[in-house]
This record gives structure tokens, sequence and C-alpha cells, in this order.
């Protein structure tokens, strides 16, 4: 689904994804999905309405996946390994290197905005940031309340906004790592998606109760609750103009 952000009007619905979707990323009109029940990514162009190609298949089941904004790398958990990411090259179709972390079993990644990095969560609720040239480590945030479920990076990479296993929603600054806040948001169910807006203005976030809460940082308080989907929410994204809000199901 496709909702305003300002007014939690339903835009649009994109058909197409057979599978429970369990990704998701949104690059100016291009959404592209996937899923732990499908080796396939989909690709919609939302200006047309209609999906417009699907990308080779990964040896992959775990629906753990980013793209890099020029298409060039995909970024996805290894088959087989819980603590271990690939680095796929679409040029010539082959897998580059592999990034391991020692810590923990990845549960969520990111690639930056400028796709200088990979950032990876994991269970022991330590956010990491990795060369995606040389799969180097680089740095990592201050230890999170719990296990990463998942997270969001603001456009600009200034802004990363996370959801521990204890249901808390905590924010960082990417620059100086510094932890911005955390809260417990009332809700129905467990949050299953997290997004923010570049200027920290909306955090939204799905549960699997079916709902998607707009949190209004200024004011802090929920603005709008979201209503449409028929099964929980597993992935939210803002579009590049800040006015839409895309969310996946799964079913």
């Amino acid at each position: 689904n496709v909702w305003d952000f300002e007014s939690g009007r339903l835009v649009q619905t994109l058909d197409g994804q057979a599978a429970k979707i369990t990704a998701m990323e949104v690059t100016g009109y291009i959404v592209v999905t996937a899923s732990t029940d499908s080796y396939y990514t989909k690709v919609w162009d939302v200006e047309q309405s209609k999906m417009e190609m699907s990308t080779p298949r990964f040896i992959d089941k775990h629906g753990i996946v980013g793209v890099t904004s020029d298409a060039g790398y995909v970024v996805y958990k290894c088959e087989g390994s819980e603590n271990e990411v690939n680095v796929w090259n679409s040029k010539d179709g082959k897998d580059v290197r592999t990034i391991t972390d020692k810590d923990g079993s990845i549960t969520s990644l990111k690639i930056t905005h400028d796709n200088s990095c990979v950032v990876t969560g994991d269970d022991a609720g330590f956010i990491k940031m990795w060369s995606l040239n040389t799969g180097q480590f680089l740095r990592q945030l201050d230890q999170a309340s719990g296990g990463i479920r998942c997270f969001w990076i603001t456009r600009g990479d200034r802004y990363l906004v996370a959801v521990t296993d204890d249901n808390s929603v905590s924010a960082w600054d990417v620059a100086s790592m510094e932890l911005l806040g955390t809260h417990k948001p009332t809700c129905t169910g467990k949050i299953t998606c997290v997004t923010m807006t570049d200027d920290r203005k909306f955090t939204a976030f799905g549960t699997d109760s079916k709902e998607i809460h707009v949190f209004d940082n200024e004011l802090d308080e929920v603005a709008h609750v979201l209503v449409g989907h028929q099964s929980p929410l597993t992935c939210l994204s803002v579009s590049n103009n800040q006015k839409l809000l895309a969310s996946g199901s799964s079913g």
C-alpha cells in the first residue's frame, strides 16, 4: 500500500507479489520487495502502478536484503549462516565478498544512501557499519536495550531509528553515534517495522495487529493510526519527497 503522509489517505495498492513481503526498498518512484517465501525480488513503477520486472533469483530464504541506489550491488543474508551477508554484483551476477558479524545473528540490514556502507543489526543489540567496497568493519552504535528487530536510515544518512525486541523505538545521530532518545509506544501487538522522515518530524511503525502508527516527534503524540491491511505489517518506507508512506504486509 502507498499512503499520503500528511493526511493518512490510502493513495495506491500495488499487486503482483504473491508471497508475503518481508523486505522493501523505495527509491524515487520505484518500489522493490523481497520475501522469505520466494527466491525473486519484485520491482514496481509507482507512477505507472505496474510491475516492471523480476530480478535474478538469489539462494536466500531470509528475506533480508538491501540494494544500492544505482542498483549495482545487492546485499543479502547468506543461506545457512546466521551471522553472514553476501555482497552481490549485479553487473556480472557474482558474489564479491562476505561480511561476518561475530557478535550475534544478523536480523536486519540496510545500505547507506551514499552507497558506501552496509549497516547490520543483530540479536545482541548492536548496529554496525561496514565498508561496502572492502567488507571492513568501521564502527558501531551504542548497544540497544534488546536485540534489533528492524531499523531505518534517513536519506542523507543523518538519523537511524530502530525497533528492539522489547518493543522500544530508539533513534541515533549517525555521524556522532549519539543516542537521541528511546520510547516505548502504546500500541496493540508487536512492532514489526519502522521508518522516519528525513527531518525526524514523523516516525511510523507497523505492527502485527495490522495497524500503522504515525508518531509526531515534535508534539510527542500519535498523529495518525492507519488501517487497511488484512495481515501483519512487515515493512515501511518513505518516498524521496517525504509525502508518501509505502507499506507491505504478510498477505
